[in-house]
């Protein structure tokens, strides 16, 4: 199985595309998830109808998280290091029996380390690319329906 997933975002977070790729040798997937104006839309490539949930913008940056969640989830300033360039702010946490590690730029996470069952669940950006996004990219398609969840 071989997944690929793009992120494209503007206003350094504040509305975001998500596309995952999936294929499985005998079929293939693609799902985008747009992200602006408060609301999540997700959707199947091909399909009419997707999904439409209430999305608050994350900070990243978890130095400006108040000092009662930082104790609660065991937040843990790791420095900076470089990635593709980008100095990245660092930081672990721990959700539940999940312990994640992050590094974000410009308040866009850039990689993350997250240990389930034993596992190492990766996401990573491999090209960083400081352009302008295409603004078509954040309008919702007119032949899909979005339900509110």
């Amino acid at each position: 199985m071989d997944t690929k997933q793009e992120l494209y975002f503007d206003d350094y977070g504040a509305k975001e595309v998500f596309i995952t790729s999936i294929d499985f040798g005998i079929a293939k997937s693609k799902s985008i998830q747009i992200r602006k104006d408060g609301f999540s839309y997700s959707y199947e490539e091909g399909k009419t109808e997707g999904t439409k949930t209430a999305w608050y913008a994350e900070n990243m940056d978890y130095s400006k998280t108040d000092p009662k969640t930082m104790e609660r989830y065991k937040v843990k300033d790791l420095g900076t290091e470089i990635i593709d360039g980008k100095e990245c702010k660092k930081f672990s946490a721990e959700f539940g029996s999940s312990p994640i590690v992050t590094w974000s730029w410009n308040n866009i996470m850039v990689k993350s380390i997250t240990k389930m069952g034993g596992n190492d669940f990766v996401i990573e950006a491999t090209k960083i690319q400081e352009t302008s996004v295409d603004p078509k990219m954040f309008e919702l398609p007119a032949d899909v329906t979005f339900k509110e969840m």
